[in-house]
């Protein structure tokens, strides 16, 4: 009976893996193909820069509730140059979520986007922008799974992470962990004796 058991644990660990692998990259593809589509587009990237700044995601998990879109879209100058960024949250995955930052090249005969630098965390929190050291320059704040833990992603330890934009390049400032392992063991002991006594 243990043998059966081993043996449909990995399959079912195979197939599993084979299934985030494939679907991340037909996620991919299709985030490709409609980059590649937006970029040959000027009409639809104007009307993306002339648009008022504003970052769509609202709080940390909003992005994972926007099921029915293949993507979030934001603007705003995050290195304070002058010059707007365009900002793609996307799936990378079942159970990740990536963050591009693209620079808009205005050549008149083939206007395009530039990738300056992305990021991928282990959940699908959706990145937000914000200014929390008042410094004039926005973070990137997410949250990732845990590096500390190194536990599954589904037993939910993790970590707050802020980025920051230096350099044209996305590099992280700062990572806290939201829950230690006693906290968590706590806590489902707690709901278990809520729950289950």
């Amino acid at each position: 009976m243990n043998d059966f058991l081993t043996v449909t644990g990995w399959i079912i660990g195979v197939v599993s893996i084979g299934y985030a692998y494939l679907s991340g990259k037909k996620s991919d593809e299709k985030f490709s193909s409609i980059l590649n589509k937006l970029a040959s587009q000027p009409i639809e990237i104007l009307a993306i820069l002339s648009s008022p700044n504003e970052n769509k995601v609202i709080e940390l998990y909003d992005f994972q509730n926007r099921v029915n879109e293949p993507y979030v879209l934001s603007k705003f100058d995050i290195d304070n140059d002058g010059e707007d960024e365009i900002f793609i949250q996307s799936g990378a995955g079942p159970y990740s979520c990536k963050l591009e930052i693209y620079n808009y090249i205005k050549d008149p005969d083939e206007p395009t986007l530039q990738l300056m630098d992305t990021v991928v965390v282990s959940t699908t929190a959706g990145y937000i922008f914000t200014d929390i050291d008042n410094d004039g320059m926005l973070e990137i704040i997410t949250n990732d799974n845990s590096i500390k833990a190194d536990k599954p992603y589904v037993l939910g330890f993790r970590d707050r992470v802020i980025f920051k934009f230096v350099d044209k390049k996305i590099k992280e400032i700062s990572r806290l962990e939201l829950y230690t392992e006693e906290e968590m063991t706590s806590r489902l002991e707690a709901f278990e004796k809520e729950n289950f006594s």
